[in-house]
């Protein structure tokens, strides 16, 4: 996917009140390079938000942990995302 079609697709979920979660997902997976797999194990121990980095654990695909440096929109939505799933039932 493009910068370009990542940013329409941004810009988009910033319009519709109910696609801010799609547009949080797409900015934390744009901006990190996470795998859906690895998008969808992270738990919030694995980021550091005062330094700005996040621990990708070893998984099936990759047999070595990895660090990320996140940038602050990506903090954001994965503040925004914990947030939300938090508050689920």
């Amino acid at each position: 996917m493009s910068t370009a079609e990542i940013r329409e697709i941004l810009a988009t979920c910033e319009q519709e009140p109910k696609l801010h979660v799609v547009g949080d997902v797409v900015r934390v997976i744009a901006n990190t390079g996470l795998r859906s797999s690895e998008f969808r194990r992270l738990q919030m121990s694995e980021v550091d938000i005062a330094s700005g980095w996040l621990t990708i654990s070893k998984g099936p695909k990759v047999p070595y942990a990895r660090e990320v440096i996140l940038r602050p929109k990506a903090i954001a939505a994965i503040v925004a995302l914990h947030k939300l799933i938090q508050e689920l039932p």
